[in-house]
């Protein structure tokens, strides 16, 4: 009976796309020490310095910088209209972790960071090659998504089970709500889109995580 058992047993469907590997903590958002003559960094930057209130002023940080990118006009960041790029210049996507919402933001310029509804986040990616190729990469295939996503002037965080995606275009925002569960699978139309982000997170993650545990530890 045990050998049939062993024989026959499933093992459980595990997702093409898993979950990043970020453990919370009450840190502040790490910026890379690396030189960059990146505006958005430098926004970052003094929106980090400039903020005195602890945890939740840090939190309240990254929600402004959120939707500071949602309201940004191209030419306030050096984007410009490319055939590489012709309709998309950057990304935010926000899906909810048991954590709380994680936020990717990416320019067509190679800038990522990654903001959340907590105190952790990771900016200034665009320091570092890897990252700059994989954003690059994302900004491309998001070229694809422009004519499926609607016209928006609003940008609400997702439900638990909602994955929100907004196009920054070059006079407008435009967005995707698809579902968490099936866009985590391949097959749906923007699985592509939210595999090449993840792959972002992924790069933006084995530059910080080393920095990350040694704070958490110390």
């Amino acid at each position: 009976m045990r050998d049939w058992l062993k024989k026959n047993r499933t093992e459980p469907k595990q997702s093409p796309f898993p979950e990043p590997n970020f453990r919370p903590a009450n840190l502040p958002p790490r910026r890379s020490k690396m030189p960059t003559a990146s505006k958005w960094w430098k926004a970052e930057d003094t929106a980090v310095k400039s903020n005195n209130c602890g945890e939740n002023g840090l939190a309240e940080t990254m929600r402004r910088m959120r939707l500071k990118m949602l309201n940004a006009a191209p030419n306030d960041f050096n984007q410009v209209q490319t055939q590489e790029f012709p309709h998309v210049w950057g990304l935010v996507m926000d899906w909810p972790l048991p954590a709380g919402i994680i936020t990717l933001v990416c320019f067509s310029t190679g800038d990522a960071s990654i903001y959340t509804t907590t105190s952790f986040g990771v900016l200034g990616g665009i320091a570092h090659q890897k990252v700059r190729n994989a954003v690059e990469h994302c900004i491309k295939v998001a070229q694809q998504y422009y004519e499926d996503a609607t016209p928006t002037k609003e940008y609400p965080y997702p439900t638990n089970n909602q994955v929100n995606i907004y196009l920054v275009c070059y006079n407008e925002v435009r967005m995707i709500v698809a579902d968490l569960k099936a866009i985590s699978q391949t097959g749906d139309k923007c699985s592509g889109l939210y595999a090449v982000a993840r792959k972002v997170i992924t790069e933006i993650r084995l530059i910080a995580q080393p920095e990350m545990e040694k704070r958490v530890r110390s």
